[in-house]
């Protein structure tokens, strides 16, 4: 019995060792899993917060060129405030990277964790009123153009303020609402893959309906943009073939520039959909950290602004530096027409007198009052409602309520006749100011 006592002893021995072994086996194994989940995860963090990064570096850059540099077209005001609103977006994500707390093992605090949820919630309503308030100027200058339409200065500035604040209205709104629940749940706030937010509650439905109902608009309000520019085109009238050839190539690509930013943002939406339905989804968060970089590529590559980056790479034509102002890009108190010298000797030397005519004209105010002079032949003479500057017979850029466009004709071509068979544009009758 004693040798059977003893073979039972050390075959239990040997099975309690296999079975440590076995645990310590498994044990290592899911310690290299956990050490290689969490080094995928702070990867992830750190291209996330690359990309942020490159959108808040970029965009202050095409900012400043679009308002100090001479040679770029000025933009509307709703455009640079969606740039600025971009940049400000780019805030919110960065916060615990500001703080040093981006990585594990470290951990937010609660103030901080509330202050980046609430914020980024009011990210995506915000971004999405900013964009809608650049397309409904764009509708209605063009509506305004199509209907001859005439609107007081006092009209255009109120309509101004209205579409520059009303991103922000959106921002705090949602702000407040999430700061709210997430002050009377502060159990509730946690932090999420890459940044904080405030769980349960249902609290990211209504800022999802609102985003996607904002963007489904601003989607209808470009197929109108489109439709009726391509309705103008069609039709056979002169004043109508006017208007279609001034939203000719820069403006119709600027159209479509931003329509496809608004198909980038419906994937975005998606994307944020998805993100919450599936939280393992890390692709889909990470895409939202592209827009702030994709804000920065819709507007750069404008011909303008690449050329006032890359002078010694691109060159163009006298034309596209004159024919700069778009439709989407001036209000109806800036449109003016112009013509060049016929005196000048050269080519080069009219475009170089016309581009010095065009930079002292592009600084008249942006909204309302009369519109100023464009060289010194006009100061303190009171312009007429057909009255133009007619001074050349090779060249002459004009704006026929919309943009400045350089077109070359026949010299046997009486150039009064043409300009008279163009709509003028209603200045003020009030003496100009002093340029």
């Amino acid at each position: 019995m004693e040798p059977l006592s003893s073979l039972s002893t050390s075959g239990a021995e040997s099975l309690s060792s296999v079975h440590m072994g076995l645990s310590r086996m498994f044990q290592r194994a899911v310690e290299g899993s956990t050490d290689k989940e969490s080094d995928l995860n702070r990867r992830l963090v750190l291209v996330w917060i690359a990309l942020q990064l490159a959108g808040q570096i970029a965009l202050p850059i095409l900012i400043a060129t679009m308002v100090f540099h001479k040679r770029v077209a000025r933009r509307n005001p709703t455009i640079i405030n969606f740039c600025v609103v971009w940049t400000f977006a780019t805030i919110p994500p960065e916060m615990l990277f500001y703080a040093g707390k981006y990585l594990a093992p470290a951990q937010p605090g609660k103030m901080l964790c509330l202050l980046q949820a609430a914020t980024m919630s009011g990210i995506p309503p915000m971004a999405a009123v900013a964009y809608l308030s650049v397309v409904v100027h764009a509708c209605t200058v063009v509506y305004e153009l199509n209907q001859d339409v005439t609107v007081r200065p006092f009209t255009l500035n109120l309509r101004m303020i209205v579409l520059l604040a009303s991103p922000y209205i959106a921002f705090l709104s949602f702000s407040i609402y999430i700061a709210f629940f997430g002050a009377n749940f502060p159990t509730d706030i946690k932090l999420d893959e890459f940044f904080c937010v405030v769980a349960g509650h249902n609290l990211s439905t209504p800022v999802f309906v609102f985003t996607i109902g904002v963007v489904l608009f601003t989607l209808i309000a470009q197929a109108w943009i489109i439709f009726t520019c391509y309705q103008n085109r069609s039709k056979g009238s002169r004043s109508r073939r006017s208007f279609g050839r001034s939203l000719s190539s820069f403006d119709m690509q600027f159209v479509f520039r931003m329509l496809g930013f608004t198909v980038f943002e419906i994937v975005l939406v998606v994307a944020c959909v998805a993100s919450i339905l599936k939280p393992q989804l890390t692709f889909a968060k990470l895409l939202l950290a592209t827009p702030p970089f994709a804000v920065f590529l819709v507007f750069a590559t404008s011909q303008d602004i690449l050329c006032a980056w890359f002078p010694w790479c691109l060159r163009i034509d006298s034309a596209s530096i004159i024919r700069s102002k778009s439709v989407l890009q001036i209000s109806r108190s800036e449109r003016t027409a112009m013509t060049f010298s016929r005196d000048q000797p050269t080519i080069k030397s009219r475009v170089d007198s016309a581009f010095s005519q065009y930079s002292q004209w592009s600084q008249a105010p942006m909204l309302g009052g009369s519109t100023r002079v464009v060289s010194d032949l006009e100061k303190g003479i009171e312009r007429p409602p057909d009255a133009h500057i007619h001074l050349s017979r090779d060249f002459r850029v004009e704006s026929v309520e919309t943009s400045m466009q350089v077109h070359s004709y026949s010299s046997q071509q009486n150039p009064m006749d043409t300009m008279r068979s163009f709509k003028s544009t209603r200045y003020s009758r009030k003496k100009p100011p002093p340029i």
